[in-house]
């Protein structure tokens, strides 16, 4: 079995920056998402899958933008 394959479709996650103002501030996180996914069809339309996944993310990152206790 083609490992990829077996894999996909995953989000790899990367902190690349963050800071906490004062005492008081929530914390902020800088990141960047890596979206995989994989498409044996002939047409290639794999790329709809990354997107789609992206989409996701912006939609429930602007819906709701703070996480955790903040």
């Amino acid at each position: 079995m083609d490992t990829d394959k077996a894999e996909a479709p995953y989000i790899v996650v990367r902190m690349t920056g963050g800071q906490i103002e004062d005492d008081d501030s929530p914390q902020t996180v800088d990141f960047s998402l890596i979206v995989c996914a994989y498409d044996t069809g002939l047409d290639r339309e794999g790329w709809q899958d990354v997107a789609n996944i992206k989409e996701d993310i912006i939609q429930r990152v602007c819906k709701a933008p703070y996480f955790g206790g903040a």
